[in-house]
């Protein structure tokens, strides 16, 4: 069991950090229930900063504040959340990638953020490579996670290279050695930003059911804001 002083060292060095045992039988219930809800009633499971207080607790709880800035320092500001389900009827295999991009409401120039696209009606932009260095995911683990549904995939230490290019991005692949992130339900993940990682296919009927949740440690240029609409900054004075 990694406690939480080792999983920030851990984080810090290697990009990544499993911390079973982290919530309680009680909250993990909590969020089962939420999933239901949202799968059932609900048109998409992303952007649910806005849409459930159940996540939005969660992502405002000190325990898991304090823990963020110890990783990333400084701030520690939830800037969207989702639900993931990989099973046999909605799998999906992830390749080798850095996360590199933020949703943002609407286009400006802003001084080191480049690769606008349009993914799905969405702005998506790459901000420079010190506000990626300070985000970082917190994957709430629902269902046991491994190699059998598709668990989550790191390549050790490359979140300290920096933005890859693409050949430096397959020069990694090829040079260090994979570790499967085994997760099992009750844990976290923290997972920096540019550590590279991916996710196979589920090759079983198990559920892997996750709640993500994503920080920064700083906010965006001043003329960008995220696109979750769930952003309330007077909650955010708490998470600097």
């Amino acid at each position: 069991m990694t406690d939480l002083t080792s999983a920030i060292a851990e984080t810090h060095q290697q990009g990544f950090a499993v911390v079973q045992q982290y919530f309680t039988t009680q909250t993990l219930d909590d969020l089962l229930r939420e999933y239901d809800r949202i799968e059932t009633g609900a048109p998409s499971m992303d952007n649910l900063l806005n849409r459930s207080d159940v996540v939005r607790d969660m992502a405002f709880e000190p325990r898991i504040l304090n823990l963020v800035k110890s990783v990333i320092g400084g701030a520690a500001i939830p800037v969207t959340a989702f639900f993931l389900n990989k099973t046999q009827d909605n799998n999906w295999t992830l390749p080798w990638h850095q996360d590199i991009k933020v949703a943002v409401d609407s286009f400006a120039e802003a001084e080191g953020y480049s690769g606008w696209t349009n993914e799905s009606g969405i702005l998506h932009v790459i901000p420079p490579p010190r506000f990626l260095d300070k985000m970082l995911s917190v994957r709430f683990n629902l269902d046991d996670s491994d190699d059998e549904n598709g668990g989550l995939q790191v390549l050790p230490g490359t979140h300290q290279e920096g933005l890859l290019s693409n050949e430096d991005l397959d020069h990694k692949v090829k040079t260090i050695a994979p570790l499967l992130c085994v997760s099992p339900a009750g844990s976290i993940t923290l997972l920096k930003a540019l550590t590279v990682h991916r996710s196979e296919a589920s090759r079983t009927l198990r559920n892997r059911r996750i709640l993500q949740i994503e920080y920064c440690g700083e906010r965006l240029h001043d003329s960008l804001k995220f696109y979750d609409l769930g952003r309330d900054l007077s909650r955010q004075t708490t998470a600097l």
